[in-house]
């Protein structure tokens, strides 16, 4: 049996990135959907010295490894990913934007951006239709103040 040179079968640069002790926890979190940013200062770095190198390996998998113009890093699937991704459900998305919204308005960043899950709850009434929302967390809802606890319920887990 031939001793193979790593160099024809990866660049160097590449695997030292892999051997890496932070390389296992950072993957895992950029796989999650995580988002790299300089507060991480040691997965960020890794990755500003590693870039060129860990784009050529996420490649492998459909997926590109980005560097967003405000700095921090995060993986973007491609169609044909071979990478597990989720997608968020409508309401998901719906609080998600109520969330920013409430947090960023002007009454609400004069108190640091705090409310209640009760305003958000309220706010998510006033915005989309209790019919609909109903619908998304049962399809069968009648209408019931049982569906409505599920609503709440469900508000308060996001």
């Amino acid at each position: 049996m031939s001793l193979t040179n790593i160099e024809q079968v990866m660049p160097v640069k590449l695997a030292q990135a892999l051997a890496n002790p932070l390389f296992p926890a950072l993957d895992s979190a950029l796989r999650s959907g995580r988002h790299i940013g300089l507060d991480e200062l040691d997965n960020h770095a890794f990755l500003m010295d590693f870039q060129e190198y860990l784009e050529e390996f996420y490649a492998r998998y459909n997926v590109e490894l980005i560097r967003a113009p405000e700095g921090f890093f995060y993986l973007r699937p491609r169609s044909t990913t071979l990478i597990p991704r989720s997608v968020l459900s409508e309401l998901d998305m719906m609080v998600g934007k109520i969330l920013c919204y409430l947090y960023l308005s002007p009454e609400r960043l004069a108190n640091e951006g705090i409310f209640t899950q009760q305003e958000l709850y309220d706010e998510l009434l006033t915005l989309a239709d209790e019919a609909k929302l109903l619908k998304l967390v049962n399809n069968r809802s009648t209408g019931s103040d049982v569906d409505r606890q599920k609503l709440q319920e469900k508000v308060r887990l996001l």
